[in-house]
Formats: C-alpha cells, sequence, structure tokens
C-alpha cells in the first residue's frame, strides 16, 4: 500500500461475496478526492487490479467507489463518475465505452451429469435455467445469442429467478442448480478451476458493453481526472475513435 493511504471498510472485495453493495476508500487526509459508482459484476471482477494501480499512481488522492447495482444519480448524490452496463438512454451525460464484454452459458459438472448437456436452444427448455430480473424494468433479462450470422434473444424461465445481484445466477449455477449467463471475465477462473463449464458454445458471439460516464459540465477534480485516464488508457482516444466518446 501507499505511503500515507488507508484502506476503510472492504478494501479488497470478495468475488464471492454475497453483500449486494459496498464502499470502500483509498484516502489522504486533506486531499482533493473523486465519488465513483460501479456495478457489482465490474466493482469484483474488473477494478479491484484498476485500484490498485491507482493507488500506487496517485498515493496523494482521496477516491471512494461505491459498488452497487442501483444506478445513482451522479448530480444529485455528488458522485463524479460512474461505470454502467448495456446500452445506454439518452441522459445528457458524456460516456466512454470501457469493453464490449463477451457473454456465454454455463454449468456446473455436477449439473450437467445429472441433467445431461443440452446441445441446441431447444434443449435448453427441457433445463433449468437461472435468470435474473432487470432492477430498472422488473422484466426478465433475454439471453443473447449469435448462431452463424444470426442475433437470437431468448426469455429463459424457471422456478428460481434472481433480483438485485447479477452475481446470484453463477452462485447459483456453481451449486449445480442450472444454466446461467454470465460474462466471460466472471465465469473464466471457474472455468479454468473445473468448476463450471460452457454450454452451448456455439452460440456464443454476443457482447454487452460497460461505460465510464459522468457529467459534461461539471469541473473534475483532479482525482476524478486520473481516474478516467487510467479507465480509458486501454481505448482508443475520441480522436481515434468518435464512436467510443458520445453524450447519453
Amino acid at each position: 500500500m501507499p505511503d500515507g493511504c488507508t484502506w476503510n471498510r472492504c478494501a479488497r472485495p470478495s468475488p464471492c461475496s454475497s453483500r449486494p453493495s459496498a464502499t470502500y476508500r483509498v484516502k489522504k487526509a486533506n486531499s482533493p478526492g473523486a465519488r465513483l459508482s460501479v456495478p457489482t459484476t465490474y466493482g469484483h471482477y474488473r477494478l479491484p487490479p484498476l485500484l490498485a494501480r491507482f493507488a500506487r499512481q496517485y498515493p496523494l488522492v482521496q477516491l471512494e467507489v461505491n459498488i452497487t447495482n442501483r444506478n445513482v444519480d451522479l448530480v444529485a448524490e455528488g458522485f463524479d463518475l460512474a461505470i454502467r452496463m448495456g446500452h445506454l438512454p439518452d441522459s445528457g451525460l458524456v460516456a466512454r465505452k470501457l469493453e464490449d464484454a463477451a457473454l456465454l452459458l454455463v454449468a456446473s459438472p455436477d449439473y450437467l451429469r445429472r441433467m445431461g448437456a443440452p446441445r441446441t436452444l431447444e434443449d435448453l427448455q427441457r433445463h433449468m435455467c437461472l435468470p435474473f430480473i432487470l432492477p430498472r424494468t422488473g422484466r426478465l433479462a433475454p439471453w443473447v445469442f449469435r448462431d452463424g450470422k444470426r442475433d437470437l434473444d431468448w426469455l429463459p424461465s424457471s422456478s428460481i429467478e434472481t433480483s438485485d445481484d447479477v452475481l446470484g445466477v453463477v452462485s447459483l449455477a456453481e451449486q449445480g442448480i442450472g444454466i446461467c449467463q454470465s460474462y466471460e471475465f466472471i465465469v473464466r477462473d471457474r472455468m479454468q478451476r473445473g468448476e463450471l463449464v460452457e454450454v452451448l458454445p456455439q452460440l456464443r458471439g454476443r457482447t454487452r458493453p460497460f461505460s465510464l460516464i459522468y457529467a459534461p459540465h461539471r469541473r473534475q477534480s483532479a482525482a476524478a481526472r486520473a481516474m478516467i485516464d487510467l479507465l480509458t488508457s486501454d481505448i482508443p482516444s475520441p480522436e481515434e475513435n468518435a464512436n467510443d466518446e458520445a453524450s447519453v
């Protein structure tokens, strides 16, 4: 840890944590700061190594990171930055796309031994699917597939539905309850350890975007500008790719 920095509350959140939200800080007394809100997927699996790098590079700033699946109001709640997943509605905020995250289906080896592996999309109707309820709409999130050159949206149905924390469907799949769709960056390590197995790999190919958003006319602190630079350092600049930055 850099000299002069302290970690409050959860400095290193566990990927398996069942808590829907958390807040942790890197801080230096009387230093300029920034507030960042991120979803649980990004907060537990993408942000920690970036935050460690930030703490090493900028040890004199204060940063608060709020991990929640609730879409905060940046202006009303005093947040400088937020990371959002999915396609963004028109809101007047500036958005920088961070990545297009690949999606795939997974199940545990135990489940597949008991129930067999589905070979076609139609086979999924005879399996225990583990859908997620979208917080904004209260509706089930469709599973998205690519069949050759054709994109398909398929609505799973199940006796078990998960809401609030999308990481819950991965935990259920790990326990052999059924099949879930998740981001590859979340399940990659579990697949390498043999805890989860990809299902219907011929239907993968769809992605969902993650974007960094902030108010266009708000004067950013040095900490906020440093975090923007760090988060967007591996993506093309607006001059290189005008589609990566836009008002939303």
